[in-house]
């Protein structure tokens, strides 16, 4: 069986190395959606029983726990974080989307098993204690992780890899809110930055996969109840301006104080888990509508049952609080949150409009508005923010409204206030660049062994006449890669070779100082893309690129080699 397997496997990952690869791509886009959709419905399921055990059946009414509950669930919930944490290092406490982007500009999309059980652990406890925070973060983290561990089990090239983590990405959104479209928006506007149909199509199965496996569990409803709503005049369409003026503002103090938090992030870890559940809890004890993912309260503000007292209170603290939250390193999301911080500031912006000018718009319009609005504005994702906010409502006519308050709230945001995307700005921040460069990610997008030339033999650095003879007796091949206890060390013509062999000498060849032109080599695995080719030669100052590819239980063998010419001319054809 492994003999007809192997073939099978080495020809899908030469495929895949292709810029044109659509159908192979399609089936890892099937198979990440898959995989995906199995460990975010076992992670959601896992934190709502623990919700249910705390809660009873709703499972996020912690208004309904004693206010001492309230306030130690929180703090427990943080000792039990710090303790799983006390021996790992701070790289393996790096989760959620930021980290996911960072495993994707400068790691081709790895990830390793501790990543994923850690984020899998550790967003269950955190979700578990009644922290405001949200699981969409996790779950994008854990359908990447997942996705990435499938590729390199399957040791598949990092041009694919790629892909794959952002169809975890995206099916990852799909089985979280039932929203497909979102999903691969999503995906395409914060992880994978790539608009091409090379990608669409993978993107697509995947977050349709993830959204039917989520639709098996939990059935085809919303994670949301949306009253049908709309517009009441034209006339509102000034206080829609200044609702996105507003809401962009909100995401603005948002990604303020994550940042601020972030900065000043110092002393033991341990010690900033307690006082983020202390805060936690202090804030629950008041005002237990902030604790926790908040989607009871989105609801609850969607219909209009919550007065604006409790909607300003619950916007502000809530967005200060997550910020703060996941600033000092909760392991943890933001979007669930930011959604029902939008929503509850854009209901009390549809009250204050009504008591003010006399507005025909429910609030709860204005509601779903700055749910959107302040998702956009924050994550810098106007587009996935649209899609999402017409997926959740199936309401065709929030279209024009969302459209305009989102991209006046991203403006504000952005150009008014100076605030990208909070995810870029914190890696920024912690030191970490992410490159946008289109031909980087042309170059990133193949494999190099659609480069690779494979007329070539191995030979020792000291060969016999005989020997060398008899090999060119067979066939003369191009290329001839010399070897020094077993590795790779130069590439040399044959035809060098053969034109020593016509002179008259008995004794062994060096084949590094004989005459000859030799090129000194540099190795990358079988899986390089082109751009890590080019990196490799520009950092090393080689020519010529030599691809290993391991076989089980054997050393990594030469595949074939890329020249320095074969590369430079990929690249002005790109350009």
């Amino acid at each position: 069986m492994k003999l007809h397997v192997r073939p099978v496997l080495d020809r899908f990952r030469e495929q895949l190395a292709s810029v044109e690869a659509a159908p192979q791509l399609a089936l890892l886009g099937l198979l990440a959606g898959l995989v995906t959709g199995f460990v975010v419905l076992l992670f959601r399921a896992s934190v709502e029983g623990i919700l249910e055990a705390i809660n009873g059946s709703q499972a996020e009414a912690f208004e309904n726990l004693d206010p001492l509950w309230r306030l130690a669930l929180p703090i427990i919930g943080a000792v039990l974080i710090g303790l799983y944490l006390w021996k790992q290092s701070a790289a393996d406490r790096r989760m959620g989307i930021a980290h996911v982007l960072e495993r994707f500009s400068h790691h081709q999309g790895y990830f390793n098993l501790r990543s994923l059980i850690n984020q899998f652990n550790l967003g269950v406890m955190t979700l578990g204690s009644g922290f405001s925070v949200g699981r969409e973060g996790p779950a994008v983290h854990l359908g990447a992780a997942a996705s990435s561990l499938i590729g390199q089990w399957m040791r598949l090239p990092n041009n694919s890899m790629r892909t794959l983590v952002g169809c975890g990405a995206a099916a990852a959104i799909a089985a979280s809110f039932n929203t497909p479209l979102a999903g691969v928006i999503f995906a395409i506007e914060i992880i994978l930055l790539d608009f091409s149909l090379a990608s669409l199509l993978p993107l697509t199965l995947a977050a349709v996969t993830g959204a039917l496996m989520s639709q098996l569990v939990y059935g085809s409803g919303s994670v949301i109840n949306v009253p049908p709503l709309a517009l009441g005049s034209l006339w509102e369409v000034p206080w829609l301006v200044v609702c996105g003026m507003a809401l962009g503002g909100l995401g603005a103090m948002f990604s303020w104080c994550l940042l601020f938090c972030q900065r000043w992030a110092r002393g033991p870890f341990f010690l900033r888990l307690i006082g983020i559940g202390v805060l936690t809890g202090a804030v629950g004890w008041f005002l237990p509508q902030a604790m926790g993912m908040g989607y009871d309260s989105l609801n609850a503000a969607l219909i209009g049952q919550l007065s604006l007292g409790v909607l300003l209170a619950l916007a502000l603290v809530k967005t200060l609080l997550t910020a703060a939250s996941i600033g000092f390193g909760l392991p943890a999301g933001l979007i669930s949150p930011i959604l029902v911080c939008g929503a509850c500031m854009g209901g009390a912006l549809g009250l204050i409009g009504q008591e003010l000018f006399g507005l025909r718009s429910p609030s709860g319009l204005y509601a779903m508005l700055g749910m959107a609005a302040a998702m956009g504005a924050i994550l810098q994702a106007p587009l996935a923010a649209l899609i999402a906010l017409l997926e959740l409502t199936h309401n065709p006519n929030i279209v024009f409204p969302g459209m305009l308050v989102v991209a006046i709230a991203n403006l504000t945001t952005s150009q008014v206030l100076g605030q990208g995307s909070v995810f870029l700005q914190s890696l920024r921040q912690q030191g970490i660049g992410i490159r946008f460069s289109p031909q980087v990610q042309a170059m990133q997008a193949v494999g190099a062994s659609t480069l690779m030339e494979r007329d070539f033999i191995c030979l020792p650095r000291h060969v016999e006449l005989a020997h060398a003879k008899d090999l060119f007796a067979k066939r003369l091949p191009r290329w001839i890669i010399v070897e020094r206890d077993d590795k790779p060390v130069a590439l040399l013509r044959a035809a060098d070779l053969a034109s020593q062999l016509e002179l008259e000498h008995n004794a062994p060849l060096d084949l590094l100082s004989m005459p000859g032109e030799r090129r000194d080599l540099c190795m990358l695995p079988m899986q390089a893309t082109v751009q890590e080719a080019l990196d490799a030669l520009s950092n090393q100052g080689h020519e010529v690129l030599c691809l290993m590819v391991r076989r089980r239980r054997s050393a990594p063998r030469p595949a074939g080699v890329v020249t320095r010419e074969a590369l430079d001319h990929y690249y002005q054809l790109n350009r």
